[in-house]
């Protein structure tokens, strides 16, 4: 993993304090290559916001994260494509 993750994460950075948190992530590989990924938790709430130049994947991505986060039992506020 320590060797993977510098191929799919281009940036991260993260701030919060014990009850708010974000984390601003930037993939750097295959159809999300430049996208940026942030996450905001509050309260134990998390909307995800996706941006970056194709649509067709960011959309399919928008739907896997919100699946997923909702399977985990993760109050999900929004994923969405800004």
């Amino acid at each position: 993993m320590e060797q993977l993750l510098p191929d799919l994460v281009r940036r991260i950075a993260w701030g919060g304090d014990a009850r708010r948190a974000t984390v601003r992530l930037e993939l750097g590989r295959g159809a999300l290559d430049g996208a940026r990924v942030t996450v905001h938790a509050d309260g134990g709430r998390v909307s995800v916001e996706l941006a970056g130049d194709d649509s067709v994947a960011l959309h399919a991505f928008r739907e896997r994260i919100d699946e997923r986060l909702k399977a985990r039992g993760i109050d999900v506020d929004d994923v969405r494509v800004v």
